[in-house]
């Protein structure tokens, strides 16, 4: 959809140390990837500042923290304002005519000023609404898994699709996308359990879309990530994420890991398109952070 600026991040400096605070294994190394963490606990902790006017928002989705860029954001002052800020995504599928949103005022964090920008779009799922083409799964599974305490194992996928995929044997919460199926088959051999990578701005991501044998996962970068209100344990605010690509109906459920180190990252979802953008434009995806399902089902995945 479009390039982070991620030299902004190096124009911001050093978050404040306090952000640390929130991260039990302390701060990363020094350089971008510290930076993006941390300007992202910072923003989200500053929610006092924007949270009045989520709620008077028609059409409120949810709160990110991320990458600002024009053309998804008209109002968007580059120059003025670090290309990191605060998005209020709506969720309209069809264009409405709505209220003039007031003046936004920027949030501040320490000295640092950020804007906050409303991000008005068409969110879609991307399972087979109805009876998937021949031959076509509703969606994907992404890995094997097991939950509440290892009571619980099966295939993880998008709640959405996990109907059309097998037997669903776990579900997180009603405004948690995410399921466990069972669909008559297991992992031919034993799997290590793996920790989930933790999302922030900036992270490489590669998306598996596509059944094995599948082609080459897809590269994208995460663009922004929910923020929950300080309550990542909160099922009721589910963490999702922001991707410069997305994948097609049917990618429901489908893998996302992390670029580098391959570690499980989430869940795809869907796509955004982004209202008055041009049509030739590709959507947003987005998905579901498994570190927060960890959290809240006792989830162990194993890839």
């Amino acid at each position: 959809m479009f390039d982070p600026d991620v030299e902004s991040l190096d124009r911001l400096g050093e978050p404040p140390d306090y952000v640390w605070d929130y991260i039990p294994a302390g701060p990363p190394p020094d350089g971008r990837e510290r930076r993006a963490v941390g300007w992202t606990i910072a923003l989200s902790l500053a929610e006092d500042q924007f949270r009045s006017l989520a709620r008077r928002l028609p059409f409120f989705d949810y709160a990110a923290v991320g990458f600002l860029n024009e053309l998804v954001d008209p109002s968007f002052r580059y120059g003025e304002f670090p290309s990191i800020g605060i998005i209020l995504y709506t969720n309209e599928q069809e264009a409405a005519e709505v209220p003039a949103v007031d003046a936004l005022r920027p949030v501040r964090v320490r000295d640092a000023y950020f804007q906050v920008v409303v991000r008005r779009g068409r969110r879609e799922p991307h399972h087979w609404p109805q009876a998937a083409p021949p031959l076509t799964a509703n969606g994907q599974l992404a890995c094997w898994a097991t939950s509440r305490n290892g009571q619980v194992q099966g295939w993880l996928t998008a709640a959405h699709a996990a109907a059309g995929l097998g037997n669903v044997v776990d579900w997180a919460t009603e405004c948690t996308d995410a399921a466990m199926v069972d669909v008559g088959w297991a992992p031919p051999q034993a799997l290590q359990a793996v920790t989930a990578y933790t999302v922030s701005i900036n992270t490489g991501a590669h998306l598996h879309l596509g059944q094995p044998p599948a082609p080459l996962p897809v590269r994208a970068k995460v663009l922004d990530i929910s923020s929950d209100f300080k309550m990542y344990k909160d099922p009721r605010f589910p963490v999702r994420f922001s991707l410069s690509a997305a994948g097609q109906p049917g990618n429901s459920g489908a893998f996302i890991t992390e670029a580098v180190s391959g570690e499980p990252m989430g869940i795809y979802l869907g796509g955004f398109w982004p209202l008055g953008t041009p049509a030739a434009l590709p959507a947003l995806g987005y998905g579901l952070a498994i570190f927060q399902l960890e959290k809240m089902m006792d989830l162990q995945v194993f890839p």
